[in-house]
């Protein structure tokens, strides 16, 4: 779900997709390491590389 929006983030307010990448990023930063490293390796390459790049705080889309 998260990659779903932020892959859709560009289509938002710039305010609205700041904010949406800033809480994307602390809900992955909060969620247990080792699961979310296991969804990481088991989701599609897309949304996994999204997701490692915004949890990194790198832009993601």
């Amino acid at each position: 779900m998260i990659a779903f929006h932020i892959g859709k983030a560009d289509e938002y307010e710039p305010a609205a997709a700041q904010r949406l990448r800033r809480e994307t990023r602390a809900a992955l930063q909060r969620m247990p390491a080792g699961a979310l490293e296991e969804t990481l390796r088991t989701i599609d390459s897309t949304r996994s590389r999204l997701l490692s790049r915004l949890r990194d705080g790198r832009k993601a889309a």
